[in-house]
């Protein structure tokens, strides 16, 4: 079983190629490219409720207590509003923007392409904990991704008939990029994490008498995520670890322990397995991957005139500032 190394790994969840895509080219859209489109801003009408709509009273259910005071979720929806509202809504339109000009197109995305998307992003993470979590640091939630997988894959799909990738491209990209294209040398290895030096130093004293690494591991580490499986971190390049574990690692030859190591979430014992040597590149064998590369690379340098161009046909009208009050709710048995 391969581990991810989640707690020490560098990668995080916007490392994801796919979401790169979302983060870097349309955030700069928020606000700047209304300016420039034809859209016009209509006054909101207030809409009229009654004191005894259900709509009007849930308004003033609280999400909060402090101290005896009541934070409602109209105090939340103005907050929010004021914050974040009209930059999300810039946002809500480029997304419709996007899902119209796909399905003037003819585009449209399997959700078994999503589904495949979204199980290489969890695969990523050793626990659904540590993938929540990484969500959470990204300000996205379960939905949101699966959302921002969609328009970028129909992004993609739109706008790749448009670049034009070369042989020459390819070749220039190649020589430029090989040694980071080729398969840099990987180590197997195992850890125990412990809170102090003497803790760690113990452990490594059983381990010299002759005590069993994987069992130490489960009964002391404080990795969970690679506990259960005796520590085992499976193979790791250079770059998945942080510093101190890293030089630590590949400087040990394999079956050796290393000493207490230090890093930012306590102390090591490392024993490496396994070792990979590096593998030089071949053209024919990442001539594929250079294709893609390139291909997402020129979709991200046309996507901002792209959008400024459905903005520039489209016809937008926003309401804003948005009623604070929604419409009465109709009652029960009204008249049909």
């Amino acid at each position: 079983m391969q581990h991810s190394f989640s707690r020490f790994a560098i990668v995080a969840l916007m490392a994801i190629p796919a979401l790169v895509l979302w983060l870097v080219v349309f955030a700069p859209f928020t606000g700047a490219a209304a300016a420039s489109s034809s859209e016009t801003s209509v006054p909101t009408p207030v809409p009229s409720s009654g004191s005894g709509s259900p709509v009007a009273s849930a308004w003033e259910e609280p999400v909060a207590i402090v101290n005896g005071r009541i934070i409602t979720q109209r105090d939340l929806y103005e907050a929010m509003l004021d914050a974040i509202g009209e930059s999300v809504l810039d946002q809500l339109i480029t997304e419709e923007l996007i899902l119209q000009a796909a399905e003037s197109a003819g585009v449209s995305v399997p959700d078994s392409v999503i589904e495949q998307k979204m199980a290489q992003i969890r695969a990523q993470f050793s626990t659904e904990a540590d993938y929540q979590e990484a969500l959470r640091q990204s300000g996205l939630s379960d939905r949101s991704l699966r959302r921002q997988l969609l328009l970028n894959e129909l992004v993609t799909r739109l706008l790749t008939p448009q670049v034009n990738v070369t042989d020459e491209d390819v070749k220039a990209y190649f020589d430029e990029h090989q040694a980071e294209l080729g398969q840099p040398e990987q180590v197997r290895a195992r850890h125990i994490l412990v809170k102090t030096k003497e803790e760690a130093e113990k452990i490594r004293a059983q381990l010299e008498e002759g005590a069993d690494f994987a069992e130490l591991a489960r009964k002391y580490s404080l990795d969970e995520s690679s506990a259960a499986d005796g520590g085992e971190l499976g193979f790791l390049t250079a770059d998945q670890l942080v510093p101190e574990f890293s030089e630590a690692a590949f400087a040990l030859e394999v079956g050796a322990i290393s000493q207490p190591v230090q890093t930012q979430y306590g102390y090591h014992i490392i024993q490496v397995e396994e070792k990979k040597p590096a593998v030089p590149a071949k053209l024919e064998e990442v001539s594929r991957a250079i294709v893609e590369t390139l291909t997402k690379d020129r979709i991200r340098q046309i996507v901002p005139i792209w959008l400024r161009q459905l903005r520039a046909k489209a016809t937008i009208q926003t309401f804003w500032p948005p009623a604070m009050e929604p419409p009465a709710a109709e009652a029960p048995g009204g008249q049909g």
